[in-house]
């Protein structure tokens, strides 16, 4: 929001921050505490937000895009929890990805109420099979030969992600350039 704000310019930015989202300014750090809207509340604070995003909507549909949602903090889970039931209708997408849970430091209730939710649409793409894994290798590396392809999915197991950054490894410096001068390998190449 807040390199949105300042792309807005002064007209802009008084249009998106006007009425209810102007408490938005003290959120952003734009103002001090209590300015802009008083002191400070869960549900204000969430409702401001709710209104500039629905203000940036108005001037062009709005896609907001969160990753990594596993590492989210609990008071942008809390946005997202506020926005699930108040989206329908209005041109604004939100996109959030996940992990699966193992490891991550977010309350698993939070993140699960916003996947369990009935306004949620849950996709669970599956990895890519040998086909489609080859697919993209030849995509990133033309001319990659059955072999290479084949290894690139036995070590990523079809995941796109591993799977780009594998194609990103092979195409760097050979590990040779990689490696302190007193390496050596255990056996020959």
């Amino acid at each position: 929001l807040e390199a949105r704000l300042q792309l807005a310019g002064a007209a802009g930015r008084a249009a998106l921050l006007s009425g209810p989202a102007e408490r938005t300014v003290r959120l952003l750090g734009a103002a001090p505490a209590g300015a802009a809207g008083g002191t400070s509340s869960d549900f204000a604070d969430l409702h401001a937000l709710y209104w500039c995003l629905l203000n940036l909507a108005q001037v062009r549909p709005l896609a907001l895009v969160v990753d990594d949602a596993q590492w989210c903090d609990e008071p942008s889970l809390r946005l997202l929890a506020h926005l699930l039931p108040r989206l329908e209708g209005l041109a604004v997408l939100v996109v959030v990805a996940t992990r699966p849970h193992a490891g991550a430091d977010v309350p698993l209730d939070a993140l699960g109420a916003l996947v369990q939710d009935p306004g949620t649409t849950v996709l669970c793409p599956a990895p890519f099979d040998l086909d489609a894994s080859t697919a993209l290798v030849r995509a990133l590396a033309p001319g990659a030969d059955d072999v290479f392809c084949g290894a690139c999915f036995t070590v990523t197991g079809g995941n796109p992600l591993l799977l780009t950054h594998v194609l990103q490894a092979a195409r760097g410096p050979p590990c040779s350039a990689r490696r302190p001068s007193t390496w050596t390998p255990a056996r020959p190449w």
